[in-house]
């Protein structure tokens, strides 16, 4: 068993923190590729010298392999990541002793550039909700754009972008939209546009609405039958005047038949 004593450090050894890569005093970007690592040294030959076997650089990835990006490769088709100097040769030699997560480092080697534009995309359809197409053989492809245009319309617009030229697939709504797929290469050019690809529900011109039933005329209002005129009334008679009652005549006959007849 153990005493529990721990050793004391030799005279003359020291603990210093170094780049794994080169064995020399960590830089910035070793220790932003996470590539630092403690180790002993005898103190007369501690390293005095900073790596510089790393630069910060944008790739692509073509087939598997990395790439150092043209100053014209679309940036939304490559990464950030870490140059190793041509010093070290093989940078597959280099991999077998770096982290298993370091998949971001490139050699100092600019990517393929054949000269052209890509051809057409082919072998683009849709099955469900996968939009996908075959992958174009030319060796300077880093990526395909999609385009799609909506339920009614033929105005495409750009919708995603997919990195990397093995990757021939992308989850689409699958019902009403059609789609598209370019292809794009090292140097930012473009192929033309590939066959559409249409959803189940897509149709490339609007549902025609629906004529209204025409109205029919409003018929004008009624107009009011006239009130009818009230009957004149006959003009008011006269009262009649009473009639005197019988044997009040005022004959004035004074008949004074003074005949005294005196017969002595």
């Amino acid at each position: 068993m153990g005493s529990g004593k721990r050793f004391a450090q030799p005279e003359g050894i020291v603990s210093r923190s170094i780049c794994s890569l080169t064995g020399l005093l960590p830089s910035p970007m070793c220790q932003a590729a996470g590539l630092v690592r403690t180790d002993i040294f005898n103190a007369k030959f501690v390293p005095t010298k900073t790596d510089d076997s790393l630069q910060e650089a944008r790739f692509v990835t073509i087939n598997g392999s990395n790439y150092k990006a043209l100053s014209s490769t679309p940036s939304e088709f490559s990464q950030q990541g870490f140059m190793v100097s041509d010093s070290f040769g093989d940078l597959d030699n280099i991999s077998q002793y770096l982290p298993d997560n370091m998949k971001n480092l490139i050699p100092d080697k600019d990517a393929p550039n054949n000269g052209r534009n890509p051809g057409v995309v082919g072998g683009v359809k849709l099955g469900g909700n996968t939009l996908s197409w075959s992958k174009h053989p030319d060796n300077d492809i880093v990526g395909y754009k999609i385009y799609r245009a909506a339920n009614g319309t033929t105005d495409f617009s750009f919708y995603n972008h997919v990195v990397g030229n093995e990757t021939t697939s992308f989850n689409v709504n699958g019902e009403s939209y059609s789609y598209y797929v370019i292809a794009v290469d090292t140097a930012g050019r473009e192929s033309s546009a590939s066959a559409f690809a249409e959803g189940t529900k897509y149709k490339p011109e609007p549902e025609p609405e629906p004529e209204p039933e025409p109205k029919p005329d409003p018929k004008p209002d009624p107009k009011p039958e006239p009130e009818p005129k009230p009957e004149p009334k006959p003009d008011p008679k006269p009262d009649p005047k009473p009639e005197k009652p019988p044997g009040e005549g005022n004959g004035n006959g004074n008949g004074n038949g003074n005949g005294n007849g005196n017969g002595d």
